[in-house]
């Protein structure tokens, strides 16, 4: 960091050039990582599909290339999807961290698997994103009116709304996957019951849907898993903001470094589900 940039405070390092960069490149990343995602989900639907329609046609021909069409889509999750997603999420997770370091003025975690993002690489990420009016959506990214001036009490006010926005974000993510879950169990009940399903017929159907309900099941626990981590730091931040706590840099730096390996490695909340609640959550920050 140069002396200029030494001598800002968070408000004014979160809206620098270099900043905005770094928040544009990070949520082009993230998008690509959530694409990634959304065919996992696609790829599981299209498995009870194919599975689903197998039992109605009951053609020899028909099973054979379902069968040979899910081997394929299970292929294509593990070898491709799947580390495709993750290397996104990590590169956008590292540059995240970059930004908090600059604006926050803490040391880059040496410790960390990832090295710091260069320059370079974060501008050749901006011109995929290809969006420049974008970046005024960006602007007082941690707010700027509330942030304090002492830079301890400014450093644990950002790392609060981090965790506060992420923990909230993540409790209702999980409410609707939970209701989407229990609405398809309840209409399967119900199509079996009314169209007089035998029990064989009903646990072959059942079967069908495997796939969907373990992906169903896998994304609600590690959401629970990593929803409980943020409220946990958020409740120790809250603590240490008190008038009574203490906290030393390193102790923040520490802090800064679980909510870098919570961005690295939790799993993501779709674009469309944050967009439908990014209005209510910033009506709740500035309340």
């Amino acid at each position: 960091m140069g002396a200029e940039d030494k001598r800002l405070d968070v408000r004014e390092r979160q809206n620098r050039p270099r900043s905005l960069d770094r928040l544009v490149a990070q949520r082009w990343l993230y998008g690509q990582a959530k694409k990634a995602e959304n065919w996992r989900l696609v790829s599981a639907v299209a498995v009870a599909g194919l599975l689903l329609s197998g039992l109605a046609i009951e053609a020899e021909l028909y099973s054979q290339l379902a069968t040979i069409s899910i081997l394929v889509l299970w292929f294509l999750d593990q070898v491709v999807l799947i580390p495709s997603g993750d290397g996104k999420k990590e590169e956008a997770a590292a540059i995240r961290e970059d930004f908090d370091c600059f604006v926050l003025d803490l040391p880059w975690p040496k410790h960390s698997r990832r090295e710091r993002p260069t320059n370079d690489r974060v501008k050749e990420l901006v011109g995929m994103a290809g969006e420049p009016e974008a970046r005024n959506e960006l602007v007082d990214w941690y707010g700027r009116d509330d942030i304090p001036l002492e830079a301890t009490e400014a450093r644990l006010h950002c790392q609060r709304a981090n965790c506060r926005w992420d923990g909230r974000l993540r409790r209702e993510w999980i409410c609707f996957v939970r209701s989407v879950a229990g609405g398809l169990a309840a209409v399967a009940l119900i199509v079996a019951a009314l169209a007089g399903m035998s029990l064989l017929k009903f646990v072959l159907v059942t079967a069908a849907g495997l796939r969907l309900a373990a992906w169903l099941l896998t994304e609600q626990r590690a959401q629970s898993t990593a929803r409980s981590h943020m409220e946990k730091l958020h409740g120790f931040l809250s603590r240490a903001a008190a008038p009574d706590g203490t906290l030393t840099l390193c102790d923040i730096r520490l802090l800064q470094a679980s909510i870098f390996e919570h961005r690295r490695l939790g799993p993501l909340v779709p674009d469309w589900f944050y967009d439908l609640r990014r209005a209510g959550h910033e009506r709740l920050e500035r309340s």
